[in-house]
């Protein structure tokens, strides 16, 4: 592997030359190995358990108009909604019965969800499943 590939294995910080280097030799990069390399840090840090999470879309309004993504602000076509937290606490008591422990609450950037919104969404989902 090559120097710079190495550092970056290593944890080190690259620079842009190491960089530039890396992305134009990337066809030289032995891939096996590095896929080895991926698979035993991978190993090291998380073992060969399967962690599964509940994602739960809480919102599909978005203050924001990237152009990449169906739910920006400027698409008129998108189906908007917005979920209640009864709504979010059944999807992870279901979420729960079926083995999830961890549940993700994705969206777009909706200003009704506020902090403040999100942290009592949070501290109820904490409350009926502790674990």
């Amino acid at each position: 592997m090559s120097a710079p590939l190495e550092r970056l294995l290593a944890g080190e910080r690259l620079s842009r030359a190491d960089w530039r280097q890396l992305l134009e030799k990337k066809d030289a990069i032995d891939r096996q190995a590095l896929f080895r390399r991926a698979s035993e840090a991978r190993r090291r840090w998380f073992g060969d358990a399967i962690y599964v999470r509940g994602l739960i879309e809480l919102t599909s309004y978005c203050k924001n108009n990237c152009l990449y993504c169906g739910i920006r602000a400027g698409n008129s076509s998108a189906g908007r909604y917005r979920l209640d937290e009864e709504t979010v606490l059944e999807c992870c008591r279901l979420g729960y019965g079926w083995g999830f422990r961890t549940f993700v609450l994705q969206g777009g950037e909706d200003p009704w969800f506020t902090g403040e919104r999100v942290a009592r969404l949070v501290e109820a989902i904490k409350r009926q499943h502790p674990d």
